[in-house]
């Protein structure tokens, strides 16, 4: 609908222009008198797309809805602890945005937590470092981990080009586990995670 819509107004502008142009042209310097005709309704052109394209959608919280895993991944411990429904504990993560691998080091204690991320910077051209403040949500979906604060570690000194982290971690009623990841800029990659133990 979007393609017809500016299409048909591409192509009232074009036959406004070239009226203009023509109006122009054909009139000389003499004050000829120059019928001009009502505006005639341009046709709508309908195009059909192959196949829809979604569109992103901003929204003010990051709302994490992983694609199904055409093959659970059997291999990687549940993240959520059985005796309380919680985090706790020291993990290790590992997850991916346009080739760049993040390793990552999470220790959450209750709902609060803190992670510390090893990855190469293109815009530095290096290996950096950046801590991050977690804080753990139920919700329907799953267990949800919000990111904020990105900083350098152990200062208060915001990472400037760094977008805040926010995992989801789900076991389904099949047994299958979905772990994964979407930055606030929109940056999305499943989550390879490992138990290292209790903090």
């Amino acid at each position: 609908m979007k393609s017809a819509i500016k299409i048909s107004k591409t192509f009232a502008q074009l036959t406004l222009a070239a009226t203009l142009i023509l109006l122009a042209n054909g009139c000389d310097r003499q004050q000829q008198k120059v019928q001009i005709l009502p505006p005639v309704p341009s046709p709508t052109v309908s195009v059909s797309p192959v196949s829809p394209t979604p569109q992103p959608v901003a929204s003010p919280t990051p709302e994490l809805v992983p694609p199904q895993p055409s093959v659970p991944p059997q291999n990687q411990a549940s993240p959520v602890n059985s005796s309380n429904g919680s985090l706790d504990g020291i993990w290790k993560l590992q997850y991916s945005v346009n080739g760049i691998i993040y390793e990552s080091g999470l220790e959450m204690r209750g709902n609060d937590g803190k992670m510390l991320t090893h990855f190469f910077d293109v815009n530095t051209n290096q290996s950096e470092m950046v801590e991050q403040t977690i804080e753990l949500k139920p919700s329907p979906q799953g267990i949800v981990l919000f990111g904020s604060n990105p900083v350098y570690p152990g200062t208060q000194t915001a990472y400037p080009s760094y977008s805040p982290d926010n995992f989801l971690f789900r076991v389904n009623p099949d047994g299958s586990r979905i772990f994964y990841t979407c930055d606030d800029a929109g940056n999305c990659s499943p989550v390879e995670i490992e138990y290292l133990g209790s903090n």
